[in-house]
Order: C-alpha cells, then structure tokens, then sequence
C-alpha cells in the first residue's frame, strides 16, 4: 500500500499487462491470436509496444472529408517535378505549359519558361540590325521533368515529340531534341540515370528511351529503325561503273515494355533510374 493507505497492484512488462481481460479473454491469447495468419480474425483495443515497453490504444486513421468539388487523381494528372543541387524547384504548371520554379533563397515562385516577356533586342553595332523583334517561343505540352547529376533539367514535350534540355550552370534558352518523323515517341515520365543522362517513358508507345551524359540516345540492343532511304554515296566512279551503295538514316527504336520478360501490368505510369544501364517502373493496375 502506499503513504496513504491505498492498495494497488504493479504491472510490468508485457507478462503482466498480457494477464489482463478484454472481453473474457486474455490480452496474450489475444495478441497471439492476432499475430496467427492461421486463426480467425480477432479484434482488440490493445496492442504492445516492444520498443517502449508500452501497452497502447490502436492507432486510428482519420479519413479527411473531400471537398465536394475534389475528383479523383487520374495517371494523366501527373506532370513531373524535381529540384536541383541548390534546392530550387521546379514543376510543370497544371496548364501543362509552363515551368515554374520556387527559388531556396525567398521561396518565391515564378515562371522558369517560357519567359513572360521577349529578352530586349541586341544593341545595334552598324547599319544592320533585326527588322522586327524575335517571336517569343511557341507554346508546348509539357510532360514530365527532371534534374540530371550534372545540373541539366530535361523536359518532355508532345505534339510533336521531343526534349527540352536546359542547362541551369550557364542559363539561357533551352536546348531542343526533336525525334525523327517516323520514330513514334511521346515522353511521360522523365528520370535522371546515374550515369548522368535520364530515362524518358513513353507511356503512349508502350516503350522507354535512355539517353547518356550527352543527350545521344541509347541503342538499348533492340535494333534501330530506318527513317530514310539513303543517299548515293558523294564518291563515284569517273568513267562510269557501278555506282556506290545508297546508305540509310537509322535511329534507335528504344527498348519496348516486356521484351526481356513479359510485365503483368500494361499501364506504366512512371519511371526510375537503378544502377547504370539498369530502369524500374510503377505500375498503375
């Protein structure tokens, strides 16, 4: 009993909160029961912490009311964000037009591209300058975007397929990698790679593209397609003769989804660089 002549009763450990009741039962036949994939659902209002050393109250999950006017998230609502090595962020605006970027230093967002307004005509250094001011850029659909290990952000871009790539080191205008017309590609999700290029997936064409530290596209091993007939070639014969072979464009075709092993998800809606030379994807069931 304690300084007040009250009786009580110390439990400690789980041995000792285990003999207690709920319901008729004992909480250790209880939980012995819950942790049996063998026995028949039990349910309990105790559990016990081994890292504490705790008897607690289940935790319960709040289910936060939607707002009448909220839809469901689609795989289509994904547009693509990342930051770079300086913690500034960048995101595809929902108009699927814009990149913005919040700035680390005031946490301000503004509009990375295209810029609001025309850059100011060069100064004139002559008698010769531009007739009319440049035409600022036309407008793209964007689709996903990343950060490269070394400091690029790459972004796709549909109708027509293509990527921008800007360097965030130097600035300026973005570089653009457009496909070839007969080469099907719509970019959809953007990852960097290790190896300082990124991974780019075409949901759309069932396939997924790699690109090195340079921006040239990776074979991938699964051939490439023609997308001209050739030339003949610029050295011919003086007096007549056979005429060189005709040499055709070819370009990568990329690597399609489940060559290498069949996939039980046909709807990939995301991409993730491994180690180099090596990609995983979501799935979206």
């Amino acid at each position: 009993m304690d300084a007040n002549g009250t009786r009580y009763q110390l439990l400690l450990g789980e041995g000792d909160w285990g003999g207690c009741r709920e319901g008729g039962a004992a909480l250790s036949n209880v939980w012995n029961a819950m942790a049996s994939p063998a026995s028949p659902p039990v349910d309990s209002s105790f559990y016990w912490d081994p890292n504490r050393n705790e008897l607690k109250l289940w935790p319960l999950l709040y289910a936060f009311p939607g707002n009448k006017d909220d839809r469901a998230l689609q795989p289509s609502d994904r547009r693509g964000a990342a930051a770079d090595r300086f913690g500034n962020f960048y995101v595809i605006d929902p108009t699927c037009t814009r990149i913005l970027v919040c700035s680390s230093g005031d946490q301000t967002i503004t509009t990375f591209w295209p810029p609001d307004t025309p850059p100011p005509p060069a100064p004139r250094g002559g008698a010769f300058g531009p007739v009319r001011p440049a035409a600022p850029p036309a407008a793209r659909t964007l689709s996903g975007l990343a950060v490269t290990t070394r400091h690029y952000l790459v972004v796709g871009a549909v109708e027509p397929g293509a990527l921008l790539v800007f360097d965030l080191y130097e600035g300026g205008a973005p570089r653009v990698l457009l496909w070839p017309d007969g080469v099907p590609f719509a970019p959809f999700d953007v990852a960097p790679s290790p190896a300082g290029g990124v991974f780019v997936l075409d949901r759309d064409n069932k396939r997924y593209w790699e690109l090195d530290a340079s921006f040239a596209v990776c074979s991938g091993g699964q051939g490439s397609i023609a997308i001209s007939g050739g030339a003949p070639d610029a050295f011919q014969p003086l007096a007549g003769g056979r005429m060189g072979a005709a040499t055709g464009a070819t370009f990568p075709q990329g690597n399609l989804l489940g060559s290498a092993s069949p996939l039980s998800a046909s709807d990939p809606v995301a991409i993730e660089g491994l180690a180099p030379g090596r990609s995983s994807f979501a799935t979206c069931c």
